[in-house]
């Protein structure tokens, strides 16, 4: 009996070793200032990277809209060029058409004009073929190209003068006199500063003149 209680008996020495205090830490004024710091510190820090975050945006959006404001720009000297190039191109064409067009009309159309003179001609001589009527148009002809006033003589074929002065044609204030050396039809002139050639065949070589000048 005495050796059970001596054997379960437990020493009190032996039981208080086993359980120690717990002590907990208290949160002093200091440690909550540091709270306090730290949680400003955080709320910086969130600021500061909202703050960068949002500069940086800004700054891509800029760039973004730089290198869409630089493809527009080149699209548009792009199109500016083609747009160039084509006007250019039609230019030259129609240059080129034009110059075709000349070289095919301009045959054509000298020979018209020298068709067209040839006609006057024809249609001329048919009607100075009457002598009176060669001899008044050559008055007339050598009278329509100078003020009467400064006619000092006008020179007729001796025929075309004998046929006027038969049938009284006489123009007042002016001297005609015979020349043999024209052609039936035929005027001269005489002014104070020369003479003027009134002669159909001078008048037809220098249309014909005038035409080569303008082809």
């Amino acid at each position: 009996m005495s050796s059970e209680t001596a054997s379960g008996s437990t020493s009190p020495s032996r039981g208080a070793s086993r359980f120690r205090e717990v002590v907990f830490p208290r949160i002093s004024g200091r440690s909550a200032e540091l709270e306090r710091e730290f949680e400003a510190a955080r709320v910086r820090g969130y600021a500061a990277g909202h703050a960068e975050g949002m500069r940086m945006a800004a700054e891509a959006a800029a760039l973004i809209r730089e290198e869409a404001q630089l493809e527009r720009e080149t699209q548009r000297l792009s199109v500016e060029r083609r747009l160039s190039s084509t006007l250019v191109a039609l230019e030259e064409a129609a240059l080129a058409l034009a110059e075709r067009e000349r070289a095919v009309i301009a045959p054509a159309q000298r020979t018209l004009e020298a068709l067209a003179i040839e006609l006057a001609e024809a249609v001329l001589g048919a009607a100075l073929a009457d002598p009176e009527i060669a001899a008044r148009a050559a008055l007339q002809r050598a009278l329509s190209q100078v003020d009467p006033a400064e006619v000092r003589e006008v020179r007729l074929h001796p025929d075309d003068l004998a046929l006027l002065q038969e049938n009284g044609v006489s123009p007042e204030g002016v001297t005609v006199v015979p020349d043999a050396a024209l052609a039936p039809g035929d005027a001269l002139v005489l002014v104070p500063d020369g003479s003027i050639d009134a002669r159909v065949a001078s008048a037809f070589e220098r249309a014909r003149a005038a035409l080569g000048e303008l082809t």
